[in-house]
Order: structure tokens, then C-alpha cells, then sequence
């Protein structure tokens, strides 16, 4: 539905126009254009789509990368002791249980 408001303002300005055509030395060479609407306005809602299609999405997946960052960062310490998944018992360290891991 967004996508539907956000493009009736292209579909009012654009349009076919005729303009010189070299060759034939008619105006019969069609040409589509900005023909409904102010240059401003479409200056303004050029920027506002960029922000809308770019800046925003943009924001949200940083947000969402740098917040993962930092919650990586600050669990980062592994507690003393750590169950071990696949023999059931304690390992003293996470290289302990990294190595684990990998023999099995």
C-alpha cells in the first residue's frame, strides 16, 4: 500500500510530450517528462524518496548490526565453567570445550 501512495506523484508528473525531431524537422520525436508537476515539488519528493527508500532502511539495519555488536561484546567473557554439549561433564575453560567439540 506504501508503495502505491509513494508513486501517484510520479504518475501525475510523467508524461509524453512531443518535441523536435532532427530528421523528420517535425515535432514528432515523443519524449517523456516531468509535464504535471513543479520542478521544486519534484525536487522535494525525489530527496523525501531517497530518505524514505535509502536513509531509513539504512538507519534500522545499523541500529540492528550495532546493537548485536555490543551485546557480543560485553557477554564476551565465558563463565569459569562451561557444560560441555556433547559429553555432558564440565570443562574448565571455553578452550577446553572448543576442543571438545572439535576431537568429537
Amino acid at each position: 500500500m506504501l508503495s502505491i501512495a509513494v508513486s501517484i506523484p510520479t504518475w501525475m508528473a510523467d508524461g509524453v510530450e512531443l518535441v523536435w525531431n532532427e530528421a523528420t524537422e517535425l515535432n514528432d520525436k515523443p519524449y517523456c517528462d516531468n509535464i504535471g508537476l513543479s520542478a521544486d515539488f519534484f525536487k522535494y519528493y525525489n530527496q523525501a524518496l531517497a530518505a524514505l527508500q535509502y536513509f531509513v532502511p539504512l538507519v534500522i539495519i545499523s541500529f540492528a548490526y550495532i546493537s548485536m555488536a555490543i551485546k557480543l561484546y560485553l557477554d564476551r567473557e565465558a563463565p569459569a565453567r562451561i557444560p560441555a554439549a556433547t559429553t555432558g561433564t564440565l570443562c574448565g575453560t571455553r578452550k577446553r570445550l572448543v576442543s571438545d567439540v572439535k576431537v568429537k
